[in-house]
Order: C-alpha cells, then structure tokens, then sequence
C-alpha cells in the first residue's frame, strides 16, 4: 500500500531533484551556507508540498499546494543558475537540474489546471461568483456559472448539492458567451 504522493511521477522527479540538489549543497565550499539553506530549503518544499497537497481532499487545497510547489521547482531553478554563474555548478548538474525542474513545473502545472478546469479550483471561472445557500442541516447547495473548457465560448450553470458529504452535480443550463 502507497500513499497517494507515492503514486505521482512529478514526486518521483522531486526526489531526484532532492537528490541532486543535496549532492550540490555537499560539495558547496565553506562560506556559501546563504545558498546552501536556500537550495536545500527549496528542493525539499517541492517534494513536500506535492505530498501534502496529494494528501488534501478538496481540490482548491490540492491545486493551492502544487502551485506551492511550482513556485519552489522555479525559485530552485534560479538557485541553480546563480550556482552555475559563480561555477559552484557543473553545466552538466545546471542541464540535469534545469531538465528535472522543467518537467516537474509542466506536471505541476497541468495538475492544478486540471483541477481547476473542473470547477472545483478557486482560478478563473469566466467573472461568475458562485452562490452558496444552506437549504437544511448537513446540506449544502452551490450554484455556479463557469467557463466550460470543452466549449469554448460557453458558459453553464452547475448546482452541486452535498448531503452528509455525499456530493451530485445537475447540469442547469447552458448558455453563450457571445455578446
């Protein structure tokens, strides 16, 4: 039995970059604990925020952490162009670690996009609020006008109903963006 962050392939990425990044902090020189911290600090916030954020339930929460990481994947990858500007890095460490944190940021990336394509992220949703009333106990209803990613130029209407945490979408209408 895996954890869910065990599953991803953008985790295993991050503990390559973990690995390499710690490798480059080692052979650092005395003096350099400033780039040291910031580097190792980074490397690992990408793999923990990748586990955590796979440990979410909600899909605001999940997307909110993998941005968080993206974040640290790009922040590592300017730590390693100033290593290789100094020559504290190899060009062959700065292509590895460039190559690693490019495909892990895509995969970031297409992550919190696909949770938020699904409405269920708190990106764009085409100007639209989402209402939310609390008809009875334990029941929560959300009525919402989101851009339909499959339809472009389409707006629909979404009510989600929660009962008891049991969720049930219904599709209330379609409507164009055109003017």
């Amino acid at each position: 039995m895996e954890f869910d962050h065990q599953r991803l392939d953008v985790y295993r990425l991050a503990l390559e970059f973990v690995v390499l990044a710690d490798r480059l902090v080692r052979e650092l020189p005395r003096g350099r604990a400033h780039l040291s911290d910031q580097l190792s600090r980074a490397s690992l916030s990408i793999v923990l925020n990748i586990a955590e954020g796979a440990g979410k339930v909600s899909a605001g929460d999940k997307r909110r952490y993998y941005l968080s990481a993206r974040g640290s994947a790009t922040e590592s990858a300017a730590l390693l162009d100033v290593l290789a500007l100094v020559k504290l890095a190899t060009e062959s460490d700065h292509r590895t670690g460039n190559e690693l944190l490019i495909r892990i940021v895509s995969m970031l990336v297409k992550l919190a996009r696909s949770l938020e394509e699904r409405g269920h992220g708190h990106g764009h949703n085409g100007g639209f609020t989402p209402s939310f009333s609390l008809n009875e106990r334990n029941r929560h209803q959300i009525s919402a006008l989101v851009v339909d990613p499959e339809h472009h130029g389409t707006v629909r209407r979404e009510r989600t109903t929660r009962i008891n945490g049991c969720e049930g979408k219904r599709l209330t209408g379609l409507y164009s963006n055109a003017h």
